[in-house]
């Protein structure tokens, strides 16, 4: 592969690390969407959090913007910049920088989540609120939760954004109702044939104990003693506007079957036989990722470790004297089901193939790269980089350009730097054949 990368704008090159490996994915093409200082970005930081969809030859990609630091607390927009997908698989990105949610004096907005109605066209957005300046940690150590989970709507493909509609009480469904609760973060999805919406994420909730009094006193030492993290789902069967809880996902069982993980954040896909899987982050620093697999569109899961490795910044053999309330491995990936060209489909009949993205590195985020699943999450291939930098968060999308005969592209829009993983949102574009080939 080139060390150069397609320039479609001013100032918005890849910044690719030099090399010669074999391995690096070849690219269609490469292009910053997000640039802290740019005309666009000058009223933030950072940008963190990309997620992205693609809509009637329309791309759609959303981001935090982060005004003062790249921390997760302070004040934060949810902010998106639209392209319009041409003949060749090329994209022409507006200028404009819409502000689809922002945050105020009392609050913060994080994690968006989108996903498309195929029945209206509508875009669908998920995202939470914290108050401005609380850290998870502060949260955590609450009675009750102190957070908004709130859904908004464009008609028209993201120029426009209706007002919010707080749903909130959908944490009273869940089985263990969360002290801070998550979307995805990134894209969402809807059922091919029910229609029904599909939104994983993540909630940290409180274990029971028979000191609640001792526990309170620890906490102030060490907040998330006690604290177990698991995936769960939403749900909406009509279009987005009512929700509902899906089942908690009880997390893979590990050491003889004695600890479960702490599944994390994560994404939902739907699998060439029609059932659901959810892929997740989890957060100890010596296992691997979770998959989970549902029959019944999230009324009811079945868990299991993944081969798919984690960044955990420790040894594994340091991590196993690491405790609970100190765990905070991982990074978050994104999943997404493909589909085939004819000439590839598998002798089985299967006609899309399952990808996934994460910084495959066992020790540092870095190494942005993909891998493929021929069989429903069973197994995977080796990863292929897309950036051996820094890099850290991504979502993945179909591009799906008009008409017969043109490219059948993947786009992964992740974090990443020379330095360090969030100084910019790069999307990179493949043809799915250099992907799975």
């Amino acid at each position: 592969m080139s060390g150069k990368m397609a320039k479609t704008g001013e100032n918005e090159m890849s910044p690719l690390v030099k090399t010669t490996d074999s391995s690096i994915l070849t690219k269609q093409s490469s292009v910053v969407v997000f640039q802290p200082g740019s005309e666009y970005g000058e009223d933030y930081d950072t940008f963190r959090i990309p997620a992205i969809l693609c809509h009637n030859g329309m791309c759609l990609a959303f981001c935090e913007g982060r005004k003062e630091s790249k921390k997760d607390y302070g004040p934060i927009d949810i902010v998106l910049r639209r392209g319009t997908l041409r003949e060749k698989g090329d994209i022409d990105w507006e200028s404009k920088l819409i502000k689809v949610v922002c945050s105020t004096d009392k609050r913060r907005v994080m994690n968006p989540s989108p996903v498309v109605d195929s029945k209206t066209g509508d875009i669908v957005l998920l995202y939470i609120e914290f108050p401005v300046s609380a850290t998870v940690a502060s949260l955590i150590v609450k009675k009750r939760y102190e957070q908004k989970f709130c859904c908004i709507r464009s008609r028209d493909n993201g120029l426009r954004w209706e007002s919010p509609t707080d749903i909130t009480d959908v944490f009273k469904e869940m089985e263990d109702t969360p002290l801070v609760y998550a979307p995805g973060p990134g894209h969402a999805i809807q059922m091919q044939e029910s229609g029904r919406m599909i939104v994983s994420g993540n909630s940290q909730y409180r274990l029971p104990s028979k000191f609640p009094r001792v526990r309170r006193l620890v906490n102030k030492i060490a907040p998330f003693y006690g604290i177990a993290n698991k995936s769960c789902i939403v749900y909406s069967d009509d279009g987005g506007k009512a929700w509902k809880a899906g089942a908690d996902i009880e997390s893979a069982v590990y050491c003889c079957h004695r600890r479960r993980v702490h599944a994390n954040e994560s994404q939902a896909a739907q699998l060439h036989d029609g059932r659901l899987y959810v892929n997740s982050r989890t957060k100890e620093p010596r296992q691997n990722r979770q998959s989970a697999f549902s029959s019944d569109e999230g009324e009811s899961f079945t868990a299991e470790e993944t081969k798919l490795v984690e960044p955990s910044g420790v040894p594994r053999f340091l991590a196993a004297f690491i405790p609970n309330s100190l765990m905070c491995g991982g990074c978050e990936g994104s999943i997404l089901t493909f589909p085939l060209p004819t000439d590839l489909h598998g002798e089985d009949g299967n006609e899309e193939i399952l990808i996934f993205s994460n910084p495959a590195s066992k020790f540092r985020r870095k190494n942005m790269s993909l891998r493929t699943s021929n069989d429903e999450g069973s197994n995977w291939s080796g990863p292929k980089t897309v950036y051996p930098g820094p890099s850290a968060y991504s979502d993945l999308v179909h591009l799906k350009v008009k008409g017969e005969g043109g490219p059948n592209l993947l786009g992964c829009l992740y974090e990443c730097g020379k330095k360090s993983t969030v100084e910019h949102i790069v999307l990179d574009t493949f043809n799915i054949r250099d992907v799975v080939g």
